[in-house]
C-alpha cells in the first residue's frame, strides 16, 4: 500500500486516475448499453438472411439482449472513424453533402412505411452526387474485403450489399461507393443498382411487415450455424436450438483434444487473413515471379476453373436440382 506521506501528491493523482479512468469508463459504456427503443419499422442497415430473426426484430424488439460495453465501444469507434473518413474526404477537395439523409420504403399495397434508414452522405462530382457508405471493420476482416463479391461471402457483410441496394434505389441512383477502413487504411468499392437483387430485397421486406401485421412467425430456416448462431432472438427459435438438457461426458483426452482446438483455431483466421493480404496485391498487379527482400519468393501459375452459377437459373430449374439433406452442426465453446 503507497504511503501517502512520502509519496508526491503528483504521483497519488496519477495513481488515482489510473483507477479512476477505466472504471469510469467501464461506467460509461455500460449506461449507454443499457436501453433499447421500440423500431417503428425495418431498418434498412439490418436485413438478415432469416425472415423470422426480422419479424421477431419488431415483435420481440423488448426481448432482445443488450449490448455489452465492448460492443458500445465498437459502435462509438465506428461513429467516430466514419467522421473522420469524412474529414478525409473534404481535405482531399471533396465535398460531402446530404450526410444522414433518410430513405423510405413503403408496402406497395397498403402504403405503409415499412423500412427506413440513412446514407452517410453523397459526394459532388460537378452536378452529380454519388452516394457513399463508410464502414470500419478489424484490420482481419478488412484485409478479406478486396471487392464488393467478398460482402457475399459471409451473411453479416451481406447486410451491407442489402443496405447499399437500398440506398440506391431509395434515392433513385444507378451507382455508389462503398469505402471501407480498418482504422488506418481505406479501399473503396464502385457498386451498381441491381434491380434484380432489389426486387428480392423489397419482397422479403413486404413478406415480413405482412407477418408483422398479422403478429405471426415464419417457419424457422433450417439451422445455419453462421446465421442461427449470431442472432440474438436465438433463444426464442425453439426448432433450431437444442433444448435437450446436456449430456456429461467424461473423457480427458476429448477434454485435451478441445483445448488444443481452442487454442489453434484464432491461428487459422489469422493465416487466412494474412494469406489474402500477402497474395492479394500480387493478383491485382497479375504478378506471377516476385522476390521479397532477400529471403522469400513467391510464385503463382493461372489455372482454369470452371463454375456455375446458380443465380442465372429460373426457379423452377432450381427446384429440380436442388437436394436436401440433415446434417449435425456442433459449436464448441470454453464453460
Amino acid at each position: 500500500m503507497t504511503n501517502t506521506n512520502t509519496v508526491p501528491t503528483e504521483v497519488l493523482a496519477a495513481e488515482k486516475l489510473a483507477k479512476e479512468i477505466p472504471a469510469k469508463r467501464l461506467a460509461d459504456l455500460t449506461q449507454k448499453s443499457q436501453s433499447r427503443w421500440m423500431p417503428k419499422n425495418f431498418y434498412a442497415s439490418s436485413i438478415p438472411e432469416c425472415d423470422r430473426q426480422m419479424v421477431h426484430s419488431i415483435l420481440d424488439w423488448d426481448k432482445k439482449p443488450l449490448a455489452d460495453p465492448n460492443l458500445q465501444a465498437i459502435f462509438e469507434a465506428g461513429k467516430s472513424e466514419e467522421a473522420r473518413i469524412v474529414r478525409m474526404l473534404s481535405d482531399l477537395g471533396y465535398e460531402v453533402i446530404a450526410q444522414q439523409n433518410p430513405i423510405q420504403i413503403r408496402h406497395p399495397r397498403t402504403g405503409e412505411i415499412i423500412c427506413t434508414g440513412k446514407i452517410d452522405g453523397k459526394i459532388l462530382v460537378g452536378r452529380h452526387a454519388v452516394p457513399v457508405e463508410l464502414k470500419s471493420m478489424n484490420p482481419n476482416a478488412y484485409a478479406r474485403i478486396n471487392s464488393v463479391e467478398d460482402f457475399a461471402k459471409s451473411p453479416y457483410y451481406r447486410k451491407y450489399i442489402k443496405q447499399m441496394q437500398l440506398y440506391l434505389y431509395g434515392n433513385g441512383e444507378e451507382a455508389g461507393l462503398f469505402i471501407i477502413s480498418d482504422f488506418r487504411n481505406i479501399k473503396v468499392f464502385l457498386v451498381y443498382l441491381d434491380f434484380g437483387l432489389c426486387e428480392q430485397i423489397l419482397k422479403q421486406l413486404e413478406r415480413c411487415w405482412d407477418y408483422v401485421k398479422a403478429k405471426k412467425y415464419p417457419e424457422p430456416i433450417a439451422y445455419r450455424p453462421e446465421v442461427c448462431d449470431y442472432c440474438p432472438f436465438e433463444f426464442l427459435c425453439t426448432k433450431t436450438t437444442c433444448h435437450k438438457g446436456a449430456e456429461f461426458l467424461e473423457s480427458p483426452e476429448l477434454e485435451q483434444d478441445i483445448a488444443r482446438w481452442l487454442e489453434l483455431k484464432p491461428l487459422k483466421t489469422e493465416f487466412e487473413a494474412l494469406d489474402k493480404a500477402i497474395k492479394g496485391p500480387l493478383k491485382e498487379q497479375d504478378i506471377l515471379n516476385a522476390i521479397i527482400g532477400s529471403k522469400y519468393q513467391i510464385v503463382g501459375r493461372k489455372q482454369k476453373r470452371t463454375g456455375y452459377d446458380v443465380n442465372l437459373l429460373e426457379e423452377a430449374q432450381k427446384e429440380a436440382i436442388k437436394t436436401e439433406s440433415e446434417v449435425t452442426v456442433y459449436k464448441i465453446a470454453a464453460l
